[in-house]
């Protein structure tokens, strides 16, 4: 693809003002910038369900510091979950109550009129029209998981349906076939008859999973288990069925934008848009579907800042638009610092491109995913400034908006 320079110009100035994106970023408030390093994360969260009667419970493991326990209340075998401490999930039933309650026994299922409210049919889910819904909540609320991995029981051979969800829009399925599926087996690797264990990950994040048979087994029948004494460890690295919560803020796909985080007026706001891999440095444009990304912004009485990681071996290049919260207005416009792979050392400030790649015509080399003309970094740099304006907003104040492209985990920081 081809275009000019001018075209370019105007097509950039559209952007910018449709996405709104502002980045700002404190002097001074580089020191305390995240850890990001492409492809290296840490270890995940994790919610364990752990079944054992009235000692049930829902077992937050963080990546550092003590477990956090939701018990669940039983009377008889119904079972609901406490409230009145600390709260990671909201397990419900489908139907919901009144019409359906949760029920425990070994399993976990779903009571409704009729089946009865003693044994077996306690921790069961049977055929159509029930299931259970999976959602993080409370201290969880504002977390994704990115994988869960269920143990169950099953009978007749259900095909079970898992339903992903975020924010109440689904955002990926899956179908786990369990006529077709390997039993559990023990640590011994002696098969558990009946026992199945899925790893559901679609690579999408997500805050609810559902789980229901499908009409294609309308007979089948099964049990969330949270696995046995003595079974083997997942893939996940747990016994029990398991939850795996995010260590990123959402996810984007090639071409795809971040989630704008700030205001504009007391924080920097600001959104990256996806490009290329590794184009500054001569390497395959080939992306993965979708990566992980952590976007903050915050501000102070005297400094903004924002810090910008991801989940990659590649090197994707991004295009990041800022506004930034006014700032004292003042000539020249102070440039804006950079740490640029949030190690907490500022690098200096960000310098202009120096200019923009082209071919052997001198026509502007066109990203792939974005359509724009890819900035040539200058030498020893990772980003780099391609557009910059400033608006007198009020009396001694103003407001920059900045076009910057790059490529690492950066850390930006302005006054404010």
């Amino acid at each position: 693809m081809r275009t000019s320079t001018t075209t370019w110009w105007r097509k950039r100035a559209i952007i910018a003002l449709t996405l709104g994106l502002v980045l700002a970023v404190l002097p001074g408030a580089l020191a305390a910038g995240q850890e990001g390093d492409e492809g290296d994360s840490p270890d995940a969260d994790v919610v364990l369900l752990h079944l054992e009667g009235s000692l049930s419970e829902l077992i937050y493991l963080p990546a550092s510091g003590d477990p956090i326990a939701q018990a669940f209340v039983l009377e008889g075998c119904e079972a609901t979950l406490d409230t009145g401490g600390t709260v990671l999930m909201d397990v419900a039933p489908i139907p919901a109550p009144p019409d359906g309650a949760l029920g425990i026994f070994k399993g976990l299922g779903v009571i409704t009129e009729g089946q009865g409210g003693t044994g077996g049919a306690c921790g069961r889910v049977d055929g159509l029209g029930e299931g259970l819904i999976f959602a993080l909540d409370g201290e969880l609320a504002d977390r994704v998981m990115d994988a869960a991995e269920v143990d169950f029981k099953v009978r007749r051979s259900p095909v079970i349906v898992a339903e992903l969800l975020r924010d109440g829009v689904v955002v990926g399925g899956a179908e786990l076939d369990t006529s077709t599926a390997p039993a559990m087996t023990t640590e011994d690797g002696e098969d558990l008859p009946d026992m199945v264990r899925w790893l559901i990950d679609e690579g999408v994040t997500f805050d609810e999973l559902r789980l229901t048979i499908s009409p294609e087994t309308p007979a089948g029948v099964f049990a969330v288990e949270s696995g046995l004494e003595g079974t083997s460890t997942g893939e996940l690295g747990h016994e029990e069925t398991v939850f795996k919560l995010s260590t990123f803020d959402g996810q984007v796909e090639c071409g795809g934008e971040t989630t704008t985080v700030g205001d504009g007026e007391t924080t920097p706001m600001v959104v990256f848009e996806r490009g290329e891999n590794n184009v500054a440095k001569g390497g395959d444009p080939e992306c993965e579907a979708e990566i992980g990304f952590n976007l903050g912004s915050s501000a102070s009485e005297t400094d903004q800042t924002v810090t910008f990681t991801f989940e990659t071996s590649e090197l994707p290049s991004w295009w990041g638009t800022f506004t930034w919260a006014p700032e004292p207005a003042v000539v020249p416009i102070p440039a804006t610092d950079i740490d640029e792979d949030a190690d907490g050392t500022a690098d200096g400030v960000i310098e202009w491109c120096s200019g923009f790649e082209t071919d052997e015509g001198g026509e502007p080399v066109i990203d792939v995913f974005t359509g724009l003309p890819i900035p040539i970094m200058p030498a020893g740099d990772t980003w780099c400034l391609v557009a910059q304006n400033s608006e007198l907003v009020g009396s001694g104040t103003m407001q920059v908006t900045q076009t910057i492209y790059g490529q690492s985990d950066p850390a930006f920081a302005r006054p404010k």
